[in-house]
């Protein structure tokens, strides 16, 4: 969650910066034509980099698991998507290169704030609910329709079961499509609807044409160039309706939610544009001014010991630092010396026994730990909330279990089945008690919205 919020950040940060800055180029002059294609690609170039190198990272520990191969993490996969997200960037600028008022940071902020405050979750999950069953409903229908029919004397030559299923599924689908694309009455909702289930349908295209060209290529030896030109096409020929989808709900979007967004980026404008960096950049220069003039002043009234003994320990400890880098090797072999000295001294006063000289260390660490553990629970308890409540008494249990079964080892504490199933569902039924409690407010919460 809290990468989400910096990416967040970080893209409305730059988005706005980027848009300040293209605004004092908004004339039609060749120079500030070539200048605004500067600061899109500067833009391009980061955004790329940011999501291309997340997006191929994340999707390269999925492929892992499906693909078994070394060479999968490479720097070349994880640099091809970057690349491949900026030449289609570059691309949607290079189109729109003599328009003056063209801003492509402005238009992914505005996409992006009217995604996220229309909250497409909650539709997602409603959609997903309501296709489900209303086909579901449609399909078993229909298939009790086939079989009455078959059942009435007319013979179904060469249907099997699995077919009518098939069949009748395939229909309830198509019917289901129509009515959650086309029945709604509020524009907004059915083209948010429509692009929804036509994203989804793209996504079943891609699939289903990745597959049929791979089984053309692999079962023949002459590959057919007409059908997989004819998939390839059909694929094409799909993608323009989803866009279409999508611009008319961004537009929608766009003038349904324009109070909010436009207020949020005023309030992000005042504190992320370039005047604003601008006009920090001056007062710190005012700043740094006054500073120089009250240690100019201090010196001329006698103050000058004051800063010469503050350069001179500055010059003292960046001499120490630097002898200590220099020296280094032969420090780390000190105490590399003293460690085997102390070790060696632990393990000759229990008999020479190594195994149980670092059993003794690991108990007492964790003694430690939990100490360290019940008085932060104790210190902090009373001005914590509830989450950070139940975080510190989890520290407590689940360090209270590490001693007990590392003390088991040398002792017979755990010798009683009694305790010993106690000490092993302490920590299993405080984690079951906060995923239990924490669903049940997540799903009030969600109810109440």
């Amino acid at each position: 969650m809290f990468v989400r919020i910096y990416i967040e950040n970080f893209f409305i940060i730059i988005a706005v910066f980027f848009d300040s800055l293209l605004l004092r180029f908004n004339q039609q002059r060749n120079l500030h034509y070539v200048i605004r294609f500067c600061v899109h690609s500067l833009f391009n170039a980061i955004i790329s980099s940011v999501v291309g190198v997340i997006g191929s990272f994340l999707g390269l520990c999925v492929l892992s698991s499906f693909i078994k191969t070394e060479q999968l993490f490479t720097g070349v996969t994880l640099i091809m998507p970057p690349i491949f997200l900026f030449v289609c960037l570059t691309g949607v600028v290079l189109l729109n290169f003599r328009n003056e008022s063209f801003s492509l940071p402005g238009m992914l902020y505005v996409m992006y704030a009217s995604i996220v405050i229309s909250r497409p979750r909650r539709e997602l999950i409603y959609g997903v609910i309501y296709f489900l069953s209303i086909c579901m409903s449609l399909c078993i229908i229909i298939l009790i329709a086939m079989y009455i029919f078959a059942k009435g004397g007319h013979e179904l030559i060469d249907y099997s079961i699995e077919k009518l299923i098939m069949y009748s599924f395939s229909a309830s689908f198509v019917i289901t499509s129509f009515l959650y694309s086309y029945g709604t009455a509020n524009e907004l909702i059915r083209t948010y609807r429509q692009f929804v289930l036509w994203l989804m349908i793209l996504g079943g295209v891609i699939v289903f044409s990745a597959y049929q060209i791979n089984l053309i290529l692999s079962t023949t030896s002459t590959p057919d160039a007409v059908a997989v030109a004819l998939i390839v096409f059909g694929f094409i020929l799909t993608m323009p309706t989803v866009a279409d989808k999508g611009f008319r709900l961004f537009e929608l979007l766009s003038q349904y939610f324009t109070e909010p967004i436009v207020e949020h980026w005023n309030e992000c404008f005042q504190s992320y544009s370039i005047d604003s960096l601008l006009n920090l950049l001056r007062r710190k220069k005012g700043e740094l001014l006054l500073e120089l003039s009250i240690i100019r002043f201090d010196w001329r009234i006698g103050g000058k010991w004051h800063y010469i003994r503050a350069i001179g320990v500055g010059i003292i400890f960046s001499l120490l630092m630097s002898w200590y880098f220099q020296n280094i090797h032969n420090i780390d072999q000190f105490v590399k010396t003293y460690v085997e000295l102390l070790w060696h001294k632990l393990v000759d006063s229990v008999n020479g026994d190594k195994k149980v000289t670092e059993g003794l260390i690991a108990i007492g660490l964790t003694f430690l730990w939990l100490i360290y553990t019940v008085v932060s629970l104790i210190r902090n308890y009373s001005q914590s909330t509830w989450n950070r409540r139940y975080n510190l008494v989890g520290a407590v249990i689940f360090s209270f279990t590490v001693f007990i079964v590392l003390l088991s080892a040398h002792t017979s504490i755990l010798d009683n089945v009694i305790i010993k199933w106690i000490v092993f569902s302490l920590l299993p039924s405080w984690i079951a008690i906060g995923s239990i409690v924490e669903n049940a407010f997540r799903v009030y919460r969600w109810l109440r919205n």
